[in-house]
């Protein structure tokens, strides 16, 4: 996913454990900062939500390691024009390895996310848990 020209000059924002971002004043209140050779973003149109979301992204990934090479995380708020469903977060994140690439992803309504799941924390960890893998010749 390609991201949209910001129109507002970003400020400084601390997200924990020391890192700084760049929260844009545009009306999706995008916020994107590096971890490593990672870049991650949150948008949405409710600014305390996206801080929030990226704080929660910096304390998991103080437990969860991420593949060692140039990937992205993409936290997205939708408004949903469904009553029953209200609103809804997509979760993509992905990488490319030679020419290889690895994605993992969903959409979250608030209707799926009964029970206290957090799709953050589970699109992270399945992130970090998929591992690239070489064919071997048959032994002969």
């Amino acid at each position: 996913q390609i991201l949209p020209a910001l129109p507002a000059a970003p400020g400084a924002i601390a997200l924990g454990r020391g890192l700084t971002g760049l929260a844009y004043g545009d009306r999706w209140h995008t916020i994107i900062w590096h971890e490593g050779l990672w870049t991650l973003v949150v948008r949405g149109p409710d600014g305390t939500q996206n801080l929030q979301n990226a704080h929660e992204i910096v304390r998991v990934l103080d437990h969860v390691r991420l593949p060692p090479t140039d990937g992205v995380v993409w936290v997205r708020h939708i408004a949903m024009q469904n009553a029953v469903t209200g609103s809804a977060i997509e979760i993509d994140a992905g990488y490319r390895l030679g020419r290889a690439v690895y994605t993992v992803g969903g959409l979250y309504t608030a209707g799926s996310l009964g029970g206290g799941r957090r799709p953050i924390v589970r699109i992270l960890r399945l992130t970090a848990s998929m591992r690239t893998w070489r064919a071997t010749a048959p032994a002969s």
